[in-house]
């Protein structure tokens, strides 16, 4: 699973399955995500799969792009309104007793359509428009013109989205005043991301004392954005401190402007692996130099699950409940970011600290049990609340 998005959906189906009897719907964006499918079929009873159109092919992204200039719904909720993918719904409703509807991102919403009458939850993985607010304030040009466009689009969506499910889950704290503002009516509840703290463990022995690392897939355009400003402005000035600093960027589909980073000195582009954690464990120190986000990012609750030392950007860790200089080290500024990393690589007794305090934090508030127990009260409360229509 490349990215935070398909993490959580994962974690919260398998919580939900040990629950419910589920019938999972899907969109599979990469061809090798088919191969995936197999041990989801294991944990939930029937698993429908469909491609993700707009997703096919280069050319067919571009034209869904192009076509959409000219609508005044946002890309993403024209691009997953798909009919095989209604009838399917159709077709379960007619087939079996359906208790609820759990649409795992905003697009999905469309199909709340398909469930009058039913409870039905929204997970809202980011404060959509906020995240192409930010995006566009990056951007120049068309691009600039493009995204700000986008997020106008979204905003309205986002609203209406609220107001057609019967409750709707955001990630933080943050997120949930956002979406609360947006639609006073709605009700919103805050179920945050989590960690598989078994699996993220503090590895045996002492890490690399030069070597830093991002983790996040490239598909994900602020994660693109962070590593592109990160080697930009904020690595020629590590480099200047430590001219024996290397840094790695582990994560899927890195695009050719990512690629082309590896030309700088220190630093390799990994791409996609099996495994994250001998690269987060090798490094002594775990950056996430966001600019562009929202939610929560799963990556660094897994870094503080494997007690590393963190720098990050205020974006990068906003909606979670760390606090700057015990559990994370934050950084807003390229200066400042280079400055907090080069104090870490030379003191493990302070990255030691810092790690201690981040796996702690974890094991008090992100486990997945948790989430589970969360997400589960929010089913119950839709349920409530529709019965009590009734």
């Amino acid at each position: 699973m490349n990215g935070g998005h398909p993490l959580r959906t994962f974690h919260t189906l398998q919580e939900a399955a040990k629950r419910h009897y589920v019938t999972f719907v899907t969109f599979i964006q990469h061809p090798e995500e088919w191969d995936g499918l197999d041990h989801i079929r294991e944990m939930c009873d029937n698993v429908l799969a469909f491609e993700a159109p707009a997703d096919a092919s280069r050319f067919a992204l571009g034209t869904g792009l192009l076509r959409n200039i000219a609508s005044n719904k946002p890309f993403v909720a024209r691009k997953y309104d798909v009919q095989k993918v209604r009838s399917a719904i159709r077709h379960i409703k007619n087939q079996e007793i359906v208790d609820l509807y759990h649409f795992d991102m905003l697009p999905l919403s469309v199909y709340a359509s398909e469930a009058v009458g039913k409870p039905t939850v929204l997970v809202h993985h980011n404060v959509e428009y906020k995240l192409l607010e930010r995006r566009s304030a990056v951007e120049t040009g068309f691009a600039r013109t493009f995204w700000t466009q986008q997020a106008r689009r979204l905003k309205k969506f986002e609203a209406e989205s609220l107001e057609r499910v019967t409750r709707s889950i955001a990630v933080s704290d943050i997120d949930a005043a956002l979406l609360q503002d947006l639609s006073p009516l709605a009700h919103v509840h805050t179920v945050p991301n989590g960690v598989d703290t078994k699996y993220f463990q503090p590895g045996i022995g002492d890490p690399d004392p030069h070597e830093v690392v991002f983790v996040g897939s490239m598909t994900h355009q602020p994660n693109v954005d962070s590593v592109q400003y990160f080697c930009s402005d904020i690595w020629p000035l590590v480099r200047q401190g430590n001219p024996n600093a290397r840094f790695s960027v582990v994560g899927a589909y890195p695009p050719d402007s990512v690629k082309a980073l590896g030309s700088i000195d220190g630093v390799s582009i990994i791409g996609q692996v099996p495994d994250i954690r001998p690269y987060v464990h090798s490094a002594a120190v775990y950056v996430v130099p966001l600019r562009i986000g929202g939610g929560t990012r799963l990556k660094i609750l897994d870094a503080m699950a494997m007690s590393k030392a963190i720098v990050s950007t205020s974006i990068g860790c906003e909606g979670l409940e760390v606090a700057n200089g015990l559990d994370i080290v934050i950084a807003d500024t390229p200066e400042e970011f280079a400055r907090r990393i080069l104090e870490l690589l030379r003191d493990p007794e302070r990255r030691e600290s810092l790690g201690v305090a981040a796996r702690g934090t974890v094991e008090a508030r992100y486990t997945w049990d948790r989430i589970g127990e969360l997400q589960e009260a929010v089913y119950q409360s839709a349920r409530a609340a529709v019965q009590h229509v009734e």
